[in-house]
């Protein structure tokens, strides 16, 4: 080798430090001549010619030149040339984003500097290394690195730098769903970087750190952190930044339930996002429409989802636009605004059509089905869903299950329970494979509703409770209300009439908070049938005023009918019999009209017995009997098929025809006990009863061995009651089976007897301090202190003024406090009672003890396990 530094090599660097980087490069070029036989003075050729690559901007042939100086050092002994040229091979590939193999060259780099005894750099190398390592997903080797660069870091005192290893392994850790790891970095970071100095780093890991935190559940915190983090990037004029801590906090906000708060921060997100964000603008328009919808503030929901539209349109996104449109449809919808939510729904449907989404269209095609199917218009209906299902089955299987949810809810109506029970059992199949919690809840809803109908009243409950938890884990509070109304109406077939009452009073209030005006309407519609059921009739009379009133803003349908049916079944308890005759003949006439037949034969089955009352028996029979023929062929409608025979039964008496009247009664009693509907067979055995006295009037024994056990029975269903007012109610209804027990008596001749029974009826029953079980009021307040619809309004209540306020609850002072005086204890107005003891009569017999024995072998307990003397 001649001379070196040659001429040729020296003139290369004088070129380079001019700024003539093609000449310089050919003068290294001519060096390397030179440098034959040596491969250091080559490498150092090569170094300065990817130097000069480098800085005229040609990175490629820089990293290849580098590249083959390090390879030509390899075996050399680590000195500083090798460092630095290893440290700009390593810089050139990150720039190229060959990552993976600048690796190799930051790991000589660092070590050669360590060697040399340089912790600076070489620290400086190992975060690099770090980097790359993250960078390419080999995380643990990563975290090693940046553990190495902090120690170097450390021994120099370089604070800044520890801090930018803890925010970079704080990313890492994100990235591996470490939250932990990422959390305990940041908090470690945060106090080394200097406000002066960083201050963006500083905002910054805030930020990172509240996000972190409130994800782990710890919103007080979380809140800090982004507050401490806006003031820090408010201070740097960084108003983007401040809009994204105030996206978050609306976030935070809202889980803590501060929700107007949450409001204020996502509206100051919204007017802080630079123009070119409008994503996030609509995104925080969207969730402030979310927290308005769940407070019930539907037009402040459907102004902020406008909002949003807006800004997608906007923003050129007119797909997430037409997205935006489904939950406006959805809500208004909800509330009865049917032409409104059509509007929506098809205007979503334009858009998906012009841009060739067919499973969006669909979407939209399902969602008007529903609206239809609300106002009762089923073959449009069918038809939509039919279409919609078919092509949702091949695009989104969660989309196609609520397809067949509706399809399963249409035939429902039409009364084909047998298609509906089919339909949802495979939707809700569907929604529990995805797994869609809510769906399988919603399918369980319209399902156990159709178990309801026909009888299948337990297995109903179960999947209630089970749809009810899946909404409250959710916080579908609305929907939460509706299971308690079809829980109401399971338990009021069941014959329990408390928990009825309490079930559809709370079902009320939850559906008058978030606006439900159809759910409202029914919900006050079935309340009145329990009042009916109980003779409270002025209660009953309200209920089906407020169900009547929620309805008046939409065209008579179905449900009119329904509401109007009902309202005849308490004229006809009002002995305004031929008012309800003429209600049940309209509504029949509407609900036939609207293809319902079994509702239409319910109204014919109860204008029969209504005509039983007149007197006109000839009519009566042809209704009772029309309206059998068709109950009698389904199962579903075994208890209508009763209470048909029922009142055939008392028609055939009313003519005189008492062995055909005991046939018709028996055969309702058979059924009610299949049934176990143990209160209606009860009844039945009383109204046998009072047949049998009237075809022999000398056979009063028989009939009070018959009759007397079915009164002790239905006289004990009080005692579920609270309320005294409640219990008297009840007791009013049965005071003619009293009266009628009496005079038999008399008629009798039994004065043991007649003493038994004055004893029994004096010693009615027991007040208890303290309060009843009800697991029906403790969900309602778990649900008022969850809701955050039940929480203040900023404005006025709006169906104040339209007569649909839910009731007030008359069992809502029943938890008596622990200072009740003496006077509300005596009165009892609020206290539950138990059952009467056995009264020991004076000649050693248990008053009526036989008839109580009986009542508890034919019905159930009566619950009189205990005995005191009548003396």
């Amino acid at each position: 080798m001649t001379e070196w530094p040659s001429q040729a090599f020296l003139l290369g660097i004088e070129l380079l430090e001019a700024g003539r980087f093609a000449e310089a490069v050919a003068a290294f070029t001519l060096a390397r001549t030179a440098a034959a036989g040596s491969p250091a003075a080559d490498a150092e050729c090569l170094h300065y010619i990817g130097l000069a690559h480098a800085q005229a901007g040609r990175l490629e042939q820089a990293a290849t030149a580098l590249i083959t100086a390090q390879d030509l050092l390899a075996g050399s002994a680590p000195d500083e040339f090798r460092a630095e040229g290893a440290e700009l091979t390593a810089d050139i590939l990150v720039d190229l984003g060959r990552v993976a193999e600048s690796a190799r060259y930051q790991r000589r780099a660092a070590d050669d500097f360590g060697h040399l005894g340089d912790r600076d750099r070489q620290a400086d190398n190992e975060y690099a290394l770090a980097c790359s390592l993250a960078e390419t997903g080999d995380s643990a080797a990563a975290f090693a690195a940046f553990d190495a660069a902090c120690r170097g870091f450390a021994a120099t005192n370089r604070s800044d730098e520890i801090a930018a290893t803890h925010t970079a392994r704080a990313d890492l850790a994100v990235r591996l769903d470490d939250t932990a790891t990422a959390r305990r970095h940041l908090e470690e970071a945060i106090p080394l970087l200097d406000a002066d100095r960083h201050p963006d780093d500083l905002a910054s890991s805030h930020y990172r750190l509240g996000r972190l935190i409130a994800d782990e559940g710890d919103q007080a915190r979380a809140e800090q952190h982004l507050r401490t983090a806006r003031t820090g990037f408010a201070a740097l004029d960084d108003y983007a930044a401040v809009a994204e801590c105030d996206d978050a906090l609306g976030d935070v906000l809202t889980a803590a339930g501060r929700y107007e708060d949450a409001v204020t921060a996502l509206a100051a997100a919204t007017g802080g996002y630079p123009l070119d964000r409008a994503l996030d603008r609509a995104d925080c328009h969207r969730r402030i429409g979310l927290i308005r919808l769940q407070q019930a503030r539907i037009d402040q929901s459907l102004a902020a989802w406008a909002r949003a539209h807006t800004e997608l349109l906007a923003a050129g996104r007119p797909d997430l636009a037409a997205e935006m449109l489904i939950p406006s449809g959805m809500a208004l919808e909800d509330i009865g605004r049917y032409d409104e939510a059509l509007r929506m729904f098809r205007s979503a449907r334009a858009a998906f059509a012009a841009d060739g989404h067919a499973g969006e269209v669909a979407w939209c095609d399902l969602n008007i089905a529903t609206v239809h199917l609300a106002r009762g218009e089923l073959d449009t209906a069918e038809r939509l869903l039919t279409t919609a299902s078919a092509i949702l089955a091949g695009t989104d299987r969660g989309h196609h299950a609520r397809a067949q949810l509706y399809l399963g809810v249409l035939h429902a109506e039409r009364e084909d329970f047998d298609r509906a029970k089919t339909l949802l059992t495979a939707a809700r199949a569907d929604a529990l494979e995805l797994p869609d919690a809510q769906l399988a809840a919603d399918c369980a809803v319209h399902l156990a509703g159709v178990l309801a109908h026909i009888g299948a009243y337990r297995p109903a409950l179960r999947l209630l409770d089970q749809a009810r938890a899946s909404f409250v884990e959710g916080g579908e509070w609305a929907k939460v209300a509706q299971v308690q109304d079809v829980r109401g109406m399971c338990q009021f077939a069941l014959g329990n009439l408390r928990e009825a009452e309490e079930l559809l009073l709370h079902a009320c209030d939850g559906l008058a908070r978030h606006g439900k005006t159809r759910h409202i309407a029914l919900a006050n519609c079935h309340l009145g049938l329990v009042y009916l059921e109980t003779h409270r009739l002025s209660e009953a009379r309200a209920a089906f005023e407020r169900s009547h009133a929620a309805l008046r803003g939409f065209a008579p349908d179905r449900l009119t009918a329904v509401v109007e049916a009902n309202l005849a079944g308490l004229f006809l308890r009002q002995d305004k019999h031929r008012d309800a005759e003429q209600m049940y003949t309209a509504a029949e006439a509407t609900l036939a009209a609207a293809g319902q037949p079994i509702r239409a034969a319910v109204c014919r089955q109860n204008r029969g017995g209504t005509r039983v009352l007149l007197g006109e028996l000839d009519a009566a029979i042809a209704d009772l009997e029309a309206a059998r023929a068709i109950f009698e062929p389904h199962a579903a409608y075994r208890r209508n098929t009763a209470v048909c025979d029922l009142n055939i039964g008392l028609a055939h008496s009313a003519r005189g025809d008492h062995d055909r009247a005991l046939l018709h009664i028996g055969r309702a009693r058979a059924t009610n006990a299949r049934m176990n509907l143990v209160l209606e067979t009860a009844r039945c055995d009383f109204l046998a009863a009072t047949v049998r006295v009237a075809r022999d009037p000398a056979d009063l024994r028989t009939a009070l061995d018959l009759a007397l056990p079915a009164l002790l029975f239905i006289d004990h269903q009080r005692l579920q009651f609270v309320h005294a007012r409640t219990r008297s109610a009840w007791a009013a209804r049965s005071a003619l089976f009293r009266s009628t027990i009496f005079d038999w008596t008399a008629r009798l001749g039994d004065p043991v007897l007649m003493a038994e029974l004055v004893e029994v009826a004096v010693n009615s029953g027991t007040h208890t301090p303290g309060t009843a079980d009800s697991p029906a009021r403790a969900d309602h307040l778990a649900a008022l202190a969850a809701d955050i619809a039940a929480g203040p309004q900023s404005g006025p209540n709006p169906l104040a003024g339209t007569d649909l306020l839910s009731p007030a609850d008359p069992e809502a002072r029943a938890d008596a406090p622990a200072f009740a005086t003496a006077g509300a204890l005596v009165a009892g107005a609020v206290l539950p009672m138990r059952p009467p003891p056995r009264l020991r009569m004076p000649g050693g017999s248990i008053a009526l003890g036989e008839f109580i024995d009986s009542a508890e072998a034919r019905y159930g307990s009566i619950d009189r396990r205990f005995e005191v003397p009548a003396w």
